[in-house]
């Protein structure tokens, strides 16, 4: 059988090297004994060939034969040195393999093993095993540096079909499936970036994506999937993740984690059905939405949301109920600044629609960021408009403020004072104290009684605001196309301007939307009826500040581990650099 090897590389040596260079070379090689629990036989194999080409160089005429056979022509003894090729025996087929590990030939390994004699015992084949399964490690390693992820996951597994099929070296195996479970967030971004008509490759993003969910437990599960992220790095990643996906596929994913439930599923959901909605026209989306955000008041302020679902269902009194309970300063700022001229908060609030439309939920679709964010459309749609009538005049209850807990008393009651004696001062102080002193054991006496029937509740379960804010995604994979009226600058104005005809009769919640949004545009008559409304819109607003979504800094994906640098100890693998930070 022939192996693409010389007697050179075999030692580790250079083609000029002399006797003594030789010499410590071949007395390096045969002390430094791989890591790994190889048999004797694969070790004997090994020491056969380094006393062969020990044996053929040290002879200063074999070695001037040798080379006059491999190197024959001056000036290419490099070239044709990487072309050699020795023949060898059965017997020293392991030893081959093993000096080919140890220089880093790991394709040639896995390539030489299909073809392994056929007179191997049972106990070289488990040898042979171990240096595929090793190979294949490092090959999935260097595809991992490389940013290769997916040709990274397809060689590790190949390792690990290997060692289970033959139930051996369960150390290997630990170390392949950890390797896996840290890569599998690339591999999903990998695949979920690739285009949409890639359905077997995103079907399988998806499939990955929904195997690392129901071991973590849902997004913001406690869950143990190996891959190193916590809670808030995990929601990172599945923020990241959101622009890689389409309104179809964020909504079959988000829908199903409220029902775990899931907070972070249901905020998330709320944006997906929203986006979905209005770019559908399907306004049976929105009123899904805002049952989610019912779902959420009790643990966060989702005033502004609900009043935008309320807007977009033509719910104006109920729109403005929320706003007013609204707690964001920044976002009631820029509704009042585009409401100057108005009697209430509508105008500022189809525009603060608009922009937060065009910020904050369309960009993050794959197949809707082309989509415009202008409402005429949406309203003009006559299906928006029967839906809308359809509806009751309050589809749910406006939030009202908490009442005072104790009420006044009517102003016809007033209770008579008596007269007390006054006690007297050193008795009116021991009063005081005696009281303040009764009034502290007591405190604590409640504080303790309340915290046993209380119990503080897990950091996990606690309330916090959920950001959703995301940036350019750390990993270099190609991002979604974005058109160049999409891909503007978020910091800067934009503009609008859509005329839309669109025949409404009066008296309906959507003649007053639009009669708000544009009070200068001239009416259109529908038909014989002399009911008008106002269509068509000219926007100009600047994109407010986003207070309720803050931006998080991207940190970038840690590096797979790297064998060491001396090719000869191919097995002294660095630790692995500590815990994986997080991923945004």
């Amino acid at each position: 059988m022939q192996i693409p090897l010389d007697y050179y590389r075999i030692l580790g040596l250079a083609v000029q090297a002399n006797q003594e260079q030789l010499k410590q070379a071949y007395r390096d090689r045969a002390a430094q004994l791989p890591r790994r629990d190889y048999s004797e036989q694969a070790l004997s194999a090994r020491r056969a060939l380094l006393d062969r080409a020990f044996a053929v160089l040290s002879d200063p005429q074999q070695r001037q034969v040798y080379d006059a056979n491999f190197f024959g022509r001056p000036g290419e003894s490099a070239d044709a040195a990487l072309e050699a090729v020795i023949e060898i025996e059965d017997p020293e087929f392991l030893g081959a393999l093993l000096v080919l590990l140890e220089l880093g030939e790991y394709e040639l390994v896995v390539e030489l093993s299909r073809s392994y004699p056929q007179t191997l015992s049972a106990l070289a084949m488990l040898d042979m095993v171990l240096m595929v399964a090793l190979a294949c490690l490092e090959l999935g390693r260097e595809q991992w540096q490389q940013q290769h992820y997916q040709d990274a996951a397809a060689h590790l597994e190949t390792g690990l079909t290997v060692l289970t099929s033959q139930g051996a070296f369960l150390q290997v195996q630990q170390e392949i499936r950890a390797d896996l479970a840290k890569l599998q967030p690339y591999q999903i971004l990998e695949l979920l970036a690739l285009p949409l008509t890639a359905e077997a490759e995103r079907s399988q993003g998806l499939e990955l994506l929904a195997k690392m969910l129901k071991e973590r437990g849902g997004i913001d599960g406690l869950g143990n999937d190996r891959s190193g992220l916590g809670r808030e790095d995990f929601l990172h990643f599945i923020q990241q993740l959101r622009a890689y996906l389409t309104c179809d596929e964020q909504q079959r994913l988000f829908v199903t984690e409220v029902q775990r439930p899931s907070a972070a599923g249901a905020y998330l959901a709320v944006y997906t059905l929203v986006g979905q909605g209005f770019a559908r026209h399907q306004p049976e989306l929105i009123l899904q939405a805002q049952e989610f955000l019912t779902y959420l008041q009790p643990r966060q302020d989702v005033q502004l949301e609900t009043a935008i679902c309320y807007l977009l269902l033509g719910q104006l009194e109920a729109a403005g109920d929320h706003l007013a309970l609204c707690q964001e300063e920044e976002a009631i700022k820029f509704i009042h600044q585009h409401s100057e001229d108005s009697g209430d908060l509508i105008p500022g609030l189809c525009a603060y629609t608009q922009a937060w439309l065009q910020t904050e939920v369309l960009p993050y679709f794959r197949d809707l960021q082309a989509h415009p964010a202008s409402l005429n459309p949406y309203f003009a749609d006559r299906r928006v408009q029967e839906y809308i009538e359809a509806l009751p005049t309050s589809s749910s209850p406006a939030p009202q403020p908490p009442a005072d807990p104790l009420p006044a008393a009517p102003a016809a009651v007033v209770p008579r004072r008596r007269k007390r004696r006054r006690p007297h001062p050193s008795r009116r102080w021991r009063l005081i104290l005696t009281g303040f002193l009764m009034a502290i054991v007591g405190g604590v006496l409640l504080m303790r009684v309340y915290n046993q029937l209380h119990p503080t509740p897990p950091p996990a379960a606690k309330s916090e605001r959920l950001f959703l804010r995301l940036t350019t995604p750390p990993l270099p994979l190609p991002t979604p196309p974005l058109t160049p009226g999409i891909a503007r600058s978020v910091q800067g104005d934009y503009h609008l301007a859509s005329r839309q005809g669109c025949c409404l009769w009066s008296g309906s919640p959507l003649a007053a939307i639009i009669e708000h949004l544009n009070p200068s545009c001239p009416p259109s008559v529908a038909g014989p009826s002399p009911a008008s409304s106002r269509a068509g819109m000219v926007l100009g607003v600047s994109t407010p500040p986003r207070c309720q979504l803050p931006p998080f800094q991207p940190v970038a994906f840690p590096p797979p581990p790297s064998r060491s640098q001396d090719p000869r100890n191919w097995s002294a693998l660095p630790a692995w650099p500590g815990p994986t930070p997080p991923y945004l």
